[in-house]
């Protein structure tokens, strides 16, 4: 499985950080989704359509935004503007902003269908530019990325037993459940933290851009399990 690498991006969530796509086209993005067994993979791409049963919507990854700028790059490569050199391990972390802290694994397709060579470099030429790991697998096989991702989890049940296999995880919460707060206990006593990015956007008015949570900024979904937090578990709320 190949990637491409975004140097810069405007994601207003993550900030400007470099930016991995897994896959060199859409067939090969998709299919590392398929390969996951992301239960939140859209059943018109060959997912299972598990997340009806959850009452969730399908991955937003797929639709919208990402999957836009996804297929603006996939255009660009095949016009002959871009070429995949552009979007090489070493152009997108040599061309990242000074100001990047941390590299995203990945905006669309799963991690876990890369090689462990891939994974290598990835990591040894982040270390090299001062870039750590941050991002999420669906996989639940691949725990040689439990150093670097956390595993995404539907359920706060999942999550726990996520974290009783090593894993630092993720779940997913209906805000109309939410009671205000910024942190949560799991059913197995796991201490969670709600996305602060999320949360001020939601308890926060008129936030200036200096004070503006980023992915960059905050840093608790990265380095996978080696993260020296004690939140074992991060709560995202779905995204509609």
């Amino acid at each position: 499985m190949n990637i491409l690498v975004q140097a810069t991006t405007r994601n207003k969530k993550t900030g400007n950080i470099p930016t991995i796509i897994v896959g060199q086209n859409y067939d090969e993005i998709t299919s590392s989704c398929r390969a996951s067994g992301c239960i939140l993979l859209h059943k018109k791409l060959g997912g299972s359509g598990g997340y009806k049963e959850l009452g969730l919507l399908p991955c937003y990854a797929h639709k919208g935004h990402v999957s836009w700028g996804t297929k603006s790059i996939l255009r660009a490569i095949d016009k002959g503007t871009k070429t995949i050199a552009d979007y090489s391990i070493e152009e997108g972390f040599s061309n990242s902003s000074r100001h990047a802290k941390y590299f995203r694994l990945s905006s669309i397709g799963d991690a876990s269908s890369l090689s462990q060579e891939t994974i290598d470099a990835l990591v040894s030429e982040g270390i090299k530019y001062g870039l750590s790991p941050l991002g999420y697998t669906a996989s639940k096989e691949a725990t040689h990325l439990q150093s670097i991702c956390l595993l995404s989890c539907p359920t706060i049940e999942e999550t726990d037993e996520a974290i009783s296999k090593g894993w630092r995880a993720t779940s997913i919460f209906d805000v109309k459940d939410w009671d205000g707060e910024r942190t949560f206990t799991t059913p197995q006593g796991h201490k969670g933290i709600y996305c602060p990015e999320q949360v001020q956007q939601m308890k926060e008015k008129d936030v200036t851009p200096r004070k503006k949570i980023t992915c960059n900024t905050c840093g608790l979904c990265a380095k996978g399990n080696k993260h020296r937090t004690k939140y074992k578990a991060i709560g995202f709320f779905a995204h509609g």
